[in-house]
């Protein structure tokens, strides 16, 4: 409801839930908001559909336009659906209280049948990347990848956004 009620939501971006780090953070628990406020996705409408109605690409999850699709991933964290179909200069936000400060070790859940490469900024600093995200074979097949950098990060807010440099998956 908070695009109903919240006069800020076009404009600012606010926690879609409370995020921590160290700790997981899913992709597609990014902060609501409208397009390039919290997110930016090229085809942020699926206006071609046979009904007429606007959902994302995956028809899964939130009803925005993030294409986000449920998924056969057997990690114990994983809450079987994820974002997909992301293209070059696409990005997404994210508000996370980092508990206690310093360097972190960051790790991905990846599947796709294509390479691609991501970069973590908190504010405009980038803080990881471009990582080489490798294809796994399949948009089925999930792996864990690992930065070997740190990232540094203080106790407090911050607001992390998440760009895809390459394609990812489709």
């Amino acid at each position: 409801f908070a695009s109903l009620f919240d006069p800020l939501f076009g404009t600012t971006s606010q926690p879609f839930t409370t995020l921590t780090w160290p700790g997981v953070v899913h992709t597609v628990n990014y902060d609501l908001g409208n397009q390039n406020v919290s997110y930016w996705d090229t085809r942020y409408k699926n206006e071609d559909n046979v009904t007429g109605a606007v959902w994302n690409l995956g028809w899964s999850y939130r009803n925005d336009g993030v294409d986000i699709w449920e998924d056969t991933d057997t990690n114990p964290a994983s809450i079987r659906v994820h974002v997909g179909s992301t293209v070059s200069n696409e990005w997404l936000k994210y508000t996370v209280n980092v508990a206690s400060g310093g360097n972190f070790k960051i790790a991905f859940r990846v599947a796709g049948a294509a390479n691609g490469q991501i970069r973590l900024y908190d504010g405009t600093n980038n803080i990881v990347g471009p990582l080489r995200i490798t294809n796994t074979g399949s948009y089925g097949t999930w792996k864990t990848q690992t930065n070997n950098a740190k990232s540094l990060l203080t106790s407090g807010t911050h607001s992390i956004k998440l760009s895809f440099n390459k394609i990812i998956s489709e």
